[in-house]
């Protein structure tokens, strides 16, 4: 485990995974879970989300904190989007908001999630109704940023593009130093 981690933390991954591949073998190891979610995340940084969300199973399963699995709800949740199983989004996001911010921003990451799901599914006013959630708690953060831009594609999307207009407007007035979203929002004018 402690070679692994001397190679993830020097940024060699791939070294690093196999090396916790081998300490994998020791499910008696006291660091299993944290290897687990190494794992987890590196998968998923590679984009092999599938693999990413068995080690997240995995670690839910074997969780024994609430810290431990609330990591392994985000990792769910955050795979099962990359896969588009928006049901299975929601359903994790849902457990995550239930659980409580146990991370900074977690109950905020889960609601952006959950009106990302629902625009994915074209449930266009559940979608809204998230998106509104994070933008109307007047937090300066990046979820809110991306819940406004959020909120004027779904309002492109629907033909409505006045309010898309003015959505982004707002986009620009209230999130200037979130560029991502500025500028996404200059492409959808």
């Amino acid at each position: 485990f402690l070679l692994a981690e001397a190679y993830y933390r020097q940024g060699d991954r791939a070294e690093a995974q196999v090396q916790y591949q081998v300490a994998l073998q020791n499910p008696r190891t006291p660091y299993y879970n944290k290897m687990l979610l190494r794992m987890g995340a590196l998968a998923y940084s590679e984009k092999d989300y599938a693999q990413a969300l068995q080690y997240y199973k995995q670690l839910q399963d074997r969780a024994k904190s609430k810290k431990e699995s609330y990591h392994a709800l985000e990792g769910m949740m955050k795979a099962n989007h990359a896969l588009q199983r928006y049901e299975a989004v929601q359903q994790y996001a849902t457990l995550i908001i239930k659980q409580g911010n146990l991370a900074v921003n977690a109950t905020r990451e889960a609601t952006l999630f959950l009106g990302k799901s629902a625009l994915q599914q074209q449930e266009f006013e559940e979608a809204q109704a998230h998106f509104l959630q994070l933008v109307q708690r007047n937090t300066q953060d990046n979820y809110a940023a991306e819940a406004q831009y959020l909120l004027a594609l779904l309002h492109y999307e629907v033909g409505a593009y006045q309010q898309s207009l003015e959505a982004l407007f707002e986009l620009n007035k209230q999130f200037s130093t979130y560029t991502t979203w500025i500028n996404q929002g200059f492409l959808l004018i």
